[in-house]
């Protein structure tokens, strides 16, 4: 026990010593009070105007008042009229036997061609060039290994060069080689991949 004592005093010391440095402050602390709220406005009051449960019928006239301006409110007084009986309706007359065709088919409507006109076949073969450029590096790319955007990228290539292919039957070469230049574009970066 004489080599135990000494080693427990030691403790004591310690941890006396410790407390005795955390309550050897010269000054007291004061506690100082929060600063006063600050004075919220009350809101101003509501106008609440009710709707009226009927809307006027088409013939309904109200009196304006009379010797004041008129004024953007809607009076509080409202005139009430009868209201007109519905029309009778007549059954619809009988169609006609036979209805005769037209004398001319509709034509559609013709596109709006912003390619002159002998510029056409070298604006289509270039934009089936980039076509089969797009289709070339597509075919050339792993579908499966793809990560799921760009899967979508794929997705969008193949929609593009589909959209094309409509548009140069409709002689749309303008909206073709804009949807075949994302198309190559598209396809060119997955198959760097």
């Amino acid at each position: 026990m004489s080599k135990l004592y000494p080693a427990v005093v030691a403790c004591a010391f310690v941890v006396m010593s410790m407390a005795a440095a955390g309550c050897s402050r010269i000054s007291a602390r004061t506690v100082t009070a929060p600063p006063p709220p600050l004075d919220i406005p009350s809101p101003p009051p509501r106008v609440v105007e009710t709707a009226d449960a009927e809307a006027p019928s088409p013939g309904t006239l109200v009196d304006a008042p009379t010797g004041a301006a008129p004024s953007s409110r809607r009076s509080p007084t409202r005139i009430e009229t009868p209201k007109p009986d519905p029309p009778k309706q007549e059954p619809p007359p009988a169609p006609p036997a036979e209805i005769p065709p037209p004398a001319e088919p509709v034509k559609p409507a013709t596109t709006l061609q912003t390619t002159p006109p002998d510029r056409e076949p070298a604006l289509e073969q270039e934009i089936r060039t980039k076509l089969a450029a797009a289709n070339r590096d597509l075919n050339r790319v792993d579908y499966k290994a793809l990560s799921n955007d760009a899967k979508l990228q794929y997705d969008q290539a193949k929609r593009f060069t589909t959209q094309a292919e409509e548009a140069i039957k409709q002689k749309n070469l303008v909206f073709a080689r804009t949807l075949a230049d994302n198309a190559a574009n598209i396809a060119a970066q997955l198959a760097g991949r």
